[in-house]
């Protein structure tokens, strides 16, 4: 009986909500004592954007039909109790979907939607979640698309039957699903993963490349200077309702910590970047180009961003240094709404096509014809850079946990849009010319943020063509950081503790200083005759300093990741060892900021790491560096070397990379990423969340060790 019991509380709880529609409900507005309707607040809302339904016309006849339905499920559930020994359970399977069907369209109905909506700007606004002006626009944008996954989703009546028992459960078996893998035909290159004796960078000029970094632009054409750069809302430095008459701190000319990029502070980077090396060889951009305005984002505010940078970046790049090709990849804030890319195959989801349209044109001037299909298809590309080198650019966003149109793609679509086995075909081919290949992208799809079954795909592909890999390059979380990839497979073949390390991804830090951070830029030494990287190079610029009267960026190098760690060249095995003087306190002050006043670095691995990862003085990263932690400090170490592993709900977190971390802990961070299908209930739970508070909506929030969640 704890099915009837689950579907009448069902009931109940649906006729309830719905019973004299909305107008049942009146909420009295403080300010003016009268009944706050919902259409006076979210009017412009007139349908579900996505599945075209109306939300302002009540379904009587959905209201009129659940007594029926439940009285004729009560008897058939008597009668097929009194079935001595009956173990058929077709019947009660039938009676549970004749009983949701009809109760998921009336959660679903437009008066239910409304509703809810309107109560979700009201406990947004009541618990002070944000600024009432944020609340108003950013529930109407997000609401209908969290009510089109979860309707599509956790409540199928499908699934919701399998969950109670009477049905079977519907499970999408994404997490039992392996990307193809061709087997190695050729024999692997000679240098292999050997530690190669590492010349001086000043020996092989002319054998160089050099790759500029860019990520995370994030220009907003709204900021101005001298507006409140402490405001109530996310993004501040804008004008009015963001902003009070009276202002605490005034935005700075060249940007400010609580803010997204000014054109002006865009402008002063490119100026600088031509001075930095003997020549650019190629550029990557590792995407997100409009600001953090989610709650205001239009299309047009997003084409006159991307269309801006790409004409700032042609005027850099193609003009002046004599037509260096710009390869880049698209971010999560790439889109209206952020974060919505769903599979060409999906239904009830606006197509994602307009944006690869748009940057299809946009990045003409860069791309040759060849990648014009497949980044209309899929977002992403593959194109030659120079003799023996190929750039694949990944559409990462279907692997970001946030893009809720991956839990509605189809149950035979574990690869969304084929992006993984396209991948494999690309590095396949690369392996039969001879080529390497740097793969680019917004987000590593190890990166905490990222689907974890798609994740163990990707980390699978790394493995089996590493050889080939000689460089990732990703950014996301603003921070400047690097995670590194191991052979799982050999490891379960040799039966040995743990993985090689075989390849490394590298996230450069942000231009922007949304948030706390200081604006910053990387710059990559490759070699063409051993196809490796002999060191990187970050620049940034003090940013309270340039905004003092008078003063602009003075841009300088932060550090080179040969010299600043002492490394002997920038292999996978180095960074690990690397990790694992990460774990050893060395001269830590537990007051001491991540910058001496003196100027001088740290002497503690982890805090030095700390220090370049922020770039800010004021930034304390991770925690465990601060006096007062929660977390014991070598708990926090432990943490932080477990994400540069990729083990934290990474593809690594069942193995002894994360030791001496519980691995009980890890398998059950583990399992809540897995797909909703199977685990929906958690997911469900995800998006619901968005109605009432921003999970990773600003992707701005840290765990308690310093960790970034969900910045982009």
């Amino acid at each position: 009986m704890h099915e009837f019991c689950f579907l009448v509380c069902l009931v109940l709880s649906t006729v309830v909500t719905n019973s004299g529609h909305v107008q049942a409900f009146p909420v009295f507005n403080a300010n003016k004592n009268t009944v706050w309707k919902p259409t006076e607040h979210i009017s412009e809302l007139s349908q579900n954007p996505w599945t075209k339904l109306s939300l302002n016309i009540a379904d009587t006849e959905s209201v009129d039909y659940i007594p029926v339905s439940v009285a004729d499920f009560a008897i058939a559930e008597h009668n097929l109790n009194s079935i001595n020994n009956s173990t058929d359970n077709s019947i009660s399977c039938s009676m549970c979907k004749a009983v949701v069907k009809p109760l998921r369209k009336l959660m679903f109905s437009n008066s239910s939607q409304s509703l809810a909506l309107f109560t979700g700007v009201i406990l947004c606004k009541l618990f002070r979640i944000n600024s009432p002006n944020v609340c108003e626009h950013i529930v109407p944008i997000f609401g209908p698309w969290a009510f089109t996954v979860l309707s599509h989703t956790f409540f199928e009546v499908d699934h919701i039957c399998g969950l109670v028992g009477s049905c079977p459960k519907q499970n999408s078996n994404f997490d039992e699903w392996e990307v193809t893998l061709p087997a190695k035909h050729t024999e692997p290159d000679p240098d292999g993963n050997q530690v190669e004796t590492q010349q001086s960078d000043g020996e092989d000029e002319e054998d160089a490349m050099y790759v500029m970094h860019l990520s995370d632009w994030h220009h907003d054409p709204e900021y101005r200077e001298g507006y409140e750069a402490d405001c109530d809302e996310p993004l501040c430095c804008r004008v009015p309702p963001a902003n009070p008459t009276a202002v605490k701190r005034s935005a700075g000319k060249w940007g400010d910590f609580q803010c997204d990029s000014p054109r002006v502070l865009l402008m002063n980077m490119l100026e600088y970047i031509p001075t930095v090396v003997p020549r650019v060889d190629l550029v990557v951009m590792t995407g997100d180009q409009p600001p953090h305005d989610i709650w205001l984002e239009t299309v047009d505010s997003m084409l006159n961003v991307t269309r801006t940078t790409a004409r700032d970046l042609g005027g850099t790049f193609y003009n002046h240094l004599n037509h260096i090709k710009v390869f880049p990849t698209i971010g999560n804030h790439d889109a209206i709404p952020a974060n919505s890319f769903p599979t060409s195959r999906t239904q009830d989801a606006p197509s994602s096509q307009w944006v690869y349209d748009e940057l299809a044109e946009q990045w003409s001037v860069w791309l040759p014809n060849t990648t014009t299909e497949s980044l209309r298809t899929r977002g992403g590309y593959s194109a030659i850079a120079s003799p023996g080198l190929k750039i694949i650019s990944l559409n990462t966003n279907f692997f970001y946990r946030l893009n809720w149109w991956m839990l509605m793609r189809p149950r035979d679509e574990p690869d969304p849009e084929g992006t993984l086995g396209w991948l494999v075909n690309e590095l396949q081919q690369a392996e039969n010319d001879g080529d390497k290949v740097f793969i680019i992208g917004h987000m590593s799809p190890i990166h905490l943020d990222a689907d974890h079954v798609l994740g163990m795909q990707f980390a699978r592909v790394v493995a089996r063509y590493h050889d080939i890999i000689a460089g990732q390059f990703y950014g996301h979380s603003h921070f400047d950081e690097f995670q590194i990839f191991y052979d799982v497979e050999k490891q379960r073949r040799d039966n040995s503790p743990n993985p090689d390390p075989i390849n490394m991804a590298y996230l450069g830090p942000s231009v922007t200083p949304f948030t706390k951070l200081n604006p910053a830029f990387r710059v990559y030494k490759y070699s063409r005759k051993t196809h490796r990287l002999l060191n990187h190079y970050t620049y940034s610029f003090d940013l309270e300093e340039a905004n003092k009267p008078g003063n602009e960026p003075q841009w300088y190098l932060l550090y080179d990741a040969k010299t600043a760690y002492g490394l002997k060249d920038l292999n996978p095995t180095t960074w690990h060892d690397l990790t694992t003087d990460f774990l050893v306190p060395r001269n830590v002050i537990p007051d001491q900021q991540t910058f001496s006043t003196d100027g001088s670095q740290p002497t503690d691995p982890l805090h030095k790491y700390a220090t370049f990862s922020t770039r800010n003085p004021a930034y304390h990263f991770p925690n465990c560096i601060k006096k007062g932690s929660s977390f014991g400090e070598a708990s926090c170490r432990k943490r932080a070397v477990c994400q540069l592993r990729g083990g934290k709900s990474g593809p690594y977190g069942g193995s002894d990379l994360c030791d001496p971390i519980s691995g009980k802990a890890v398998d059950a961070l583990r399992k809540t990423d897995a797909p909703l299908r199977k685990h929906s209930e958690g997911a469900a739970l995800r998006i619901a969340g968005i109605l009432v508070g921003w999970h990773g909506a600003f992707e701005d929030q840290n765990d308690q060790d310093g960790e970034a969640v969900c910045r982009s």
